[in-house]
């Protein structure tokens, strides 16, 4: 007996929202995938695919799964296994989310340099970063399970970050610093340049997936019932797709990734076993 497997949809790009190329794939542990609870894709400019699952972090190339895990004889290992989110910066390095750190992937030497959530002078093992959003080269804002901080990866400095004391004791799941955008765990917000104050622009009756595509200022949500995108000149979001069943989809398990080529993937986790 084992978990059913991470079903991946693909749709291809069209300038119709109403047309999609629809394909259903799955990602095995067979194909050599560590685990199959995906918490979180990317892929960088060279086209690698990074994986994050609940045992340990994996390197797709197009025909082989490279997998890092966690090493208590060896301090250059991701902290853990259990990873939460992964997000690579405008240098292209890529960072990794696990519960009271985060990581930076040293491909030079295929280790990681390891920094622990210092909160008030304190260590604090339970802060877990949901996603980056690069402000400059000295300043990552990161959306937690206890609001927004400003990171600064030369100094290893977490701080509160200004204006934001409205989602201090929130489950941010993303914030867009460019076009004002944030997602918690149950709405999705927008703030225009001339305000102060966030406005609900979704307020669905389950949990959210949140992705925002810096490159086209695009933002996409996962909802049980649909995938959603926002378009800006209405203010509000319409339905790119609708999925034929919801019963038994794991909220916890739904992610998206857009890559270079232009597909969009949507990763959704079934609730059950197989056998």
């Amino acid at each position: 007996m084992k978990s059913l497997l991470a079903a991946l949809i693909f749709f291809a790009a069209f300038p119709v929202f109403s047309q999609h190329e629809v394909r259903f794939e799955r990602i095995a542990v067979e194909d050599g995938l560590s685990q199959s609870s995906i918490k979180s894709l990317v892929q960088n400019k060279y086209g690698y695919l990074w994986v994050a699952t609940l045992d340990g972090l994996n390197k797709y190339d197009g025909n082989k799964f490279y997998i890092f895990q966690h090493d208590d004889e060896n301090p250059n290992t991701i902290p853990r296994s259990d990873i939460h989110m992964l997000f690579i910066d405008k240098s292209q390095n890529l960072w990794v989310s696990t519960s009271g750190h985060l990581s930076r992937f040293v491909p030079e030497k295929n280790n990681f340099v390891n920094y622990p959530i210092i909160l008030d002078g304190k260590a604090n093992a339970g802060f877990v970063v949901n996603d980056l959003d690069q402000e400059s080269d000295s300043i990552l804002v990161l959306s937690s399970n206890a609001g927004i901080w400003n990171f600064n990866p030369f100094t290893g400095h977490f701080s509160r970050k200004a204006d934001m004391q409205d989602f201090d004791d929130q489950v941010v799941r993303s914030y867009c610093n460019n076009d004002s955008g944030l997602a918690t765990k149950y709405a999705v917000y927008v703030r225009s340049s001339t305000e102060t104050k966030f406005t609900t622009v979704l307020d669905p009756s389950s949990r959210i997936s949140f992705y925002y595509v810096e490159s086209t200022h695009e933002i996409y949500v996962q909802t049980k019932q649909s995938l959603l995108k926002f378009d800006y000149e209405r203010n509000q979001f319409i339905t790119l797709f609708t999925f034929p069943t919801i019963d038994d989809v794991d909220e916890e398990q739904m992610r998206i990734l857009k890559l270079t080529n232009g597909e969009l993937w949507v990763v959704r986790k079934e609730v059950g076993t197989c056998f």
